[in-house]
């Protein structure tokens, strides 16, 4: 059992930096925070409900921009054998090996969970080809999978982009110029069009619309061309950086939450492209904070961030399973909420735990070997 434990809270052997897996949990501590709210009935919840639901937000939007990141800094060490057809193909194959095996495992669980709870069960096949909230507003169902139909397309599409026109333009700097324009422009323009017809909601018809979300992603990637190509800046000027990206989420977030989210434009249109731009300008100074002083605190946090897509993931289920006993309990104590709060995030950590060491970290591995092959 100690070994079982043991192996748990390991952390992985390759290189890690610790300011971007600070960022990681961050991120997916405020989107647990966000849901952990909803241990409380409305009228407890006052100031905690308000922050909770921001982090929420604020950590999705963060999300995004880390993936692009990510993926930009992968596709740009492949530039000099971009061209050849058998690149894309195993850039997806590794993608995927780490991103659909969890989220296929998760949609078989919200179906078991579903009709045990004996709710509605929609139709499982856009949810196979991540088209359930394209242009539309997402379904009730998996209500997580929305930010991921956002990534997995853009983990098809802007490879897809950047090898075309680089076909074309014999110019992966060109083809990466103009499919950064590509999807800034277009997610951009469809957003600012939506809004001038009056089209409300913020939250359903606008941030979890995958097709107009596609540039939260593409900040990320500009953010590692600026690294690769201009590195004495990114070292040297990342203080001012991380300056301009507070004080851009500040002015912007302050701005818009004085509005009402479901009708001002801005808050429809720009606030998303500011979120993004600010984050990425935290990039610089996060990504240069590798060394740090080993102790619990900084090795919880490289924990919660390795285990951040499980945790994604399985809150939600964890919350709903509490929940229901809450409701059967029918308690309106403050310290037993409290109580089902602390629960929620124990659980949620241990089973996110359990699942990235034995079923999503193995299967990830399974990767290399297939790229070998």
């Amino acid at each position: 059992m100690g070994n079982f434990f043991r192996k748990l809270i390991t952390l992985p052997q390759e290189r890690r930096v610790f300011g971007l897996d600070l960022l990681r949990a961050l991120a997916i501590l405020g989107v647990l925070l966000s849901h952990a709210q909803l241990v409380y009935p409305p009228e407890q919840r006052g100031w905690f409900g308000f922050f909770a639901t921001i982090s929420g937000v604020l950590g999705v939007e963060l999300f995004f921009v880390l993936s692009g990141f990510l993926i930009g800094s992968i596709l740009l060490s492949l530039e000099p054998r971009f061209q050849q057809i058998k690149t894309l193909p195993i850039f997806w194959q590794r993608r995927w090996f780490r991103t659909i095996p969890n989220y296929l495992l998760f949609l078989i669980l919200n179906i078991a969970a579903s009709l045990a709870f004996q709710k509605a069960v929609p139709s499982i096949i856009p949810y196979l080809t991540f088209s359930q909230n394209w242009l539309w507003p997402h379904p009730g169902f998996f209500v997580e999978a929305w930010s991921l139909a956002v990534e997995e397309w853009f983990y098809l599409l802007f490879p897809i982009s950047l090898y075309l026109l680089s076909k074309v333009f014999k110019s992966f700097n060109t083809a990466f110029i103009l499919s950064t324009g590509f999807f800034i422009l277009i997610p951009s323009l469809i957003r600012i069009n939506w809004a001038l017809t009056g089209l409300a909601d913020w939250d359903e018809n606008f941030r979890k619309i995958m097709l107009i979300r596609l540039d939260a992603m593409m900040y990320g990637v500009l953010a590692a061309r600026i690294k690769k190509t201009i590195p004495q800046i990114w070292r040297r000027q990342n203080f001012l950086f991380f300056g301009a990206g507070v004080l851009t989420l500040y002015i912007s977030w302050s701005y818009a939450l004085g509005e009402n989210l479901d009708t001002n434009f801005f808050a429809k249109t720009f606030l998303f492209s500011n979120t993004s731009i600010g984050f990425a300008f935290l990039l610089p100074i996060f990504d240069q904070w590798e060394n740090v002083n080993k102790n619990i605190f900084s090795t919880a946090f490289q924990l919660i961030a390795v285990w951040s897509y499980s945790l994604y993931l399985c809150h939600l289920q964890v919350l709903q399973v509490i929940n229901f006993i809450n409701e059967f309990f029918r308690t309106t104590s403050f310290t037993i909420q409290t109580l089902f709060l602390f629960i929620f995030f124990t659980t949620s950590l241990i089973i996110s735990s359990a699942i990235y060491t034995y079923f999503e970290k193995p299967l990830t591995n399974l990767r290399n070997y297939f790229s070998k092959s």
